[in-house]
């Protein structure tokens, strides 16, 4: 469960620790509190490669002075 859930529960059972910042300032202390949502990953990405099959069939600039 989130600690928002943990604290809303305790609260509707008339238990009051302390409150839901202190609760994420203490787990995040402890390293317990992390992103929760899934995170997108990306694949390598290959540099393009120029091959010519023939005379004329490819043609590239160079950006260097």
């Amino acid at each position: 469960m989130a600690p928002g859930e943990i604290y809303a529960v305790l609260l509707d059972r008339g238990i009051y620790l302390c409150s839901e910042s202190t609760m994420y300032r203490l787990l995040r202390k402890r390293g317990e509190v992390r992103e929760r949502r899934r995170q997108a990953t990306h694949p390598p990405r290959k540099k393009p490669e120029l091959v010519a099959e023939g005379p004329d069939r490819v043609w590239s600039w160079d950006i260097t002075n």
